[in-house]
């Protein structure tokens, strides 16, 4: 339906060479922490899983095998994949092993829509976007070490989304609308402080 893509890695001369063979509707490409594997969401006729390729032996294998999965993410030692998967009541997060040798399990679920979540790069935790009915989407922080209790990082009547966290752990990069249009901004990600807009005109 005119949604097939290729995946390609382009480098700093502008040279693009293909990472997989085949042609699918490829979204959200992320690489291993060792470059090495890529997992990437798969969109198909009943919904979209996650694969996972090896790209030293050019080998692909689909990971998930129910409901609608999307946006993955490796942990920091490569060993396992996080992803939003919809085969619970309500889009969740689940993680599962990345060679797919032990079943999913889940993370963490709320009564609203999880639609993506990444791991800060120390492994104490996750920053997840959640869509709610009154604020549009928010950003939360899960730590990963004793209760699972999350913390508001933003929330309030912005869009707030494609949370991404700084390699030292400490920063927050997002695209907010509450300047009227999208731009991306940097924050702290412990509580307080003001934002730091990056882009204008739009980002």
């Amino acid at each position: 339906g005119g949604s097939a893509s290729q995946l390609v890695r382009v480098d700093e001369h502008g040279l693009a060479q293909p990472l997989v063979d085949s042609v699918q509707a490829y979204t959200h490409p992320r690489y291993s922490p060792d470059g090495r594997r890529l997992a990437v969401e798969v969109q198909g006729a009943s919904g979209a899983d996650i694969w996972i390729s090896d790209l030293g032996q050019h080998t692909t294998e689909r990971l998930t095998h129910e409901g609608y999965s999307q946006r993955p993410e490796w942990s920091a030692d490569g060993s396992r994949v996080m992803y939003s998967s919809s085969r619970s009541t309500v889009n969740s997060l689940w993680w599962q092993p990345a060679d797919g040798s032990a079943p999913a399990t889940l993370v963490f679920e709320r009564p609203d829509p999880i639609r993506e979540g990444v791991f800060t790069p120390d492994g104490k935790a996750v920053v997840y976007r959640v869509d709610t009915p009154g604020s549009n989407r928010d950003i939360y922080l899960l730590p990963l070490t004793g209760p699972r209790t999350p913390a508001p990082i933003l929330t309030g009547i912005n869009d707030d989304k494609e949370p991404r966290v700084s390699p030292d752990s400490k920063w927050l990069a997002y695209v907010s609308n509450e300047s009227g249009r999208e731009e991306v901004y940097l924050r702290a990600l412990s509580a307080g402080g003001g934002r730091i807009p990056v882009s204008t005109g739009g980002g």
